[in-house]
């Protein structure tokens, strides 16, 4: 007869074993998937973090990242960039090269490891390698609407169909997509990239981000499966902090400062009159000259690219490409001209209704360097 103690022993050792193999049978597939959220960096177009998807085979023993962020440099990238016809594509990296360029960059990753059955594990690996097929894995880059992070977050519905939900209220309700970007460019100390931008997006970014619309941004990816269930329960299972760095960069301020020191100038100039007649001169011709030359470029980017978001611009109507008219006679006295009294109203109109859309600070001291110019020269009755 065996004695207490090693009944004891074998009780627990078929429950050990009863364990293993069940571990066995709801993991047998030895996947494990996980979706990676990676910091800013100091460049420009590492201002909004990055998403990648990993992919760890224990039985093959393989460990690799599906990238949807890559893009060919070849001899007519600037031209197709500009032109908006950039494709990126997918590609994939061993896990280690994949995060040695993010401890190169000092950039944090942040894992979120996926609760999900096998059968889930494989059609999850079998989407991204079909995706990386030849024939699949170009895309057209669109900043809000398909990027390495939209990517990643459309392929949960497409997978899980109704079993799967997002988290939800991960972002103000009024939030819009430019307010979401400004806020990243100034974090990340690219302020006169937000101007520019600023400058060159439309209408259509000022839309309400809600908490789908927000998830073009890798953050906010990770803040919606955090929240997100699969079946009735936690999507992620567990997080891991790979590597831990603070975002970079901080606001500088200059381009503000930059405003700033510009509306002081035009009020001083406008104070001393016909004393200063010839820094006048010099500083109206810069002015108007540079605003009716962003004016083209906005219209070229609205009219002669397919950049879809700087289409409908209203920038175009207080920073017209007209204002170019005025440089060449703008030291001739005589009468107002017809076009220069609508440029004028129209400036005053945008205004006064308050921005009817959305611009960054900076823009706003420039409309008002505008306006004062504009003010005085009607005042002197001078043409431009």
């Amino acid at each position: 007869m065996l004695s207490i103690r090693r009944l004891c022993l074998l009780a627990l050792f078929l429950v050990t074993l009863s364990l293993s193999s069940f571990s066995q049978k709801t993991d047998s597939c030895g996947l494990r998937i996980a979706v990676l959220t990676c910091g800013t960096g100091d460049e420009l177009y590492s201002s909004f973090g990055h998403s990648g998807v990993r992919v760890t085979d224990s039985l093959s023993g393989t460990d690799i990242v599906f990238n949807y962020g890559t893009f060919e440099f070849s001899d007519d990238f600037y031209k197709q960039f500009m032109m908006g016809k950039l494709d990126y594509c997918l590609s994939y990296a061993t896990f280690d090269e994949f995060v040695q360029e993010y401890v190169h960059q000092q950039r944090f990753v942040h894992e979120q490891v996926l609760d999900l059955p096998c059968t889930d594990k494989a059609n999850f690996r079998a989407f991204l390698e079909n995706n990386y097929l030849p024939q699949n894995r170009y895309y057209r880059y669109e900043f809000l609407d398909d990027n390495c992070a939209t990517r990643i977050r459309d392929i949960f519905p497409k997978l899980l169909g109704n079993r799967f939900v997002f988290g939800h209220n991960i972002i103000a309700p009024d939030s819009t997509c430019r307010q979401l970007f400004d806020a990243y460019l100034y974090r990340g100390g690219q302020d006169w990239a937000a101007v520019g931008i600023s400058l060159l997006l439309g209408r259509r970014v000022d839309r309400i981000a809600g908490d789908h619309g927000s998830q073009y941004l890798p953050d906010f990816v990770f803040k919606a499966l955090a929240e997100a269930k699969v079946d009735g329960h936690p999507l992620v299972k567990e997080t891991n902090i790979i590597l831990d760095h603070p975002n970079a960069g901080e606001r500088s301020g200059v381009p503000l400062y930059t405003f700033i020191g510009l509306l002081v100038l035009s009020i001083l100039l406008a104070v001393l009159g016909n004393k200063a007649r010839l820094a006048q001169n010099i500083f109206d011709t810069t002015l108007f000259f540079i605003t009716g030359l962003i004016g083209c470029f906005m219209l070229f980017m609205w009219l002669g690219t397919e950049h879809q978001m700087c289409g409908n611009n209203l920038n175009i109507l207080w920073a017209s490409p007209l204002w170019i008219v005025f440089c060449w006679n703008i030291r001739k006295p005589g009468t107002i001209t017809r076009v220069f009294l609508v440029l004028s109203a129209v400036l005053l109109l945008y205004c006064l209704i308050l921005f009817p859309q959305g611009t960054v600070t900076e823009l706003k001291f420039w409309m008002a360097v505008l306006l004062v110019r504009v003010a005085y020269r009607l005042w002197k009755g001078k043409r431009p």
